[in-house]
């Protein structure tokens, strides 16, 4: 189950929980989900912040990242997946976000037949279990 544009936290990731949580998993809109994920990183508001830390040299390239749902919110320790998209200095929060969507597009379909058919795997519980990670 991928939760792409997934704005919610899910609870109830145990053995009690209607779906099987090793192979839900959140596709995320920028490469470092410890500086720009969590609670209010989400769709624009993420593309803004990553502009504003380029424009103070912070950060040189955005991304997507796919990662497993944990208890955690955006937990970075259960990615499984990651593509750089650069970002050049006329960009604007609009035209990055068009690149990271067209970027999470291209990769959504593929990533998550790879974790259907369990090409990309974990136990469910522990993000150190991920099996098939595909980062670049």
């Amino acid at each position: 189950m991928a939760l792409s544009g997934w704005l919610g936290k899910v609870e109830g990731l145990d053995n009690e929980t209607p779906f099987n949580p090793r192979v839900v998993f959140n596709i995320h809109p920028a490469w470092d989900m410890v500086k720009f994920g969590g609670k209010g990183f989400h769709g624009h508001h993420v593309h803004e912040a990553v502009i504003e830390a380029y424009k103070r040299g912070e950060v040189t390239f955005s991304g997507v990242t796919m990662h497993f749902v944990t208890a955690k919110y955006d937990d970075p320790a259960a990615v499984f997946f990651k593509r750089r998209v650069p970002i050049y200095p006329d960009d604007t929060a609009d035209t990055l976000q068009a690149r990271v969507n067209a970027m999470e597009h291209k990769w959504q379909a593929i990533i998550t037949d790879r974790v259907v058919n369990g090409k990309i795997y974990w136990n469910g519980r522990d993000a150190s279990s991920i099996v098939g990670a595909d980062i670049e």
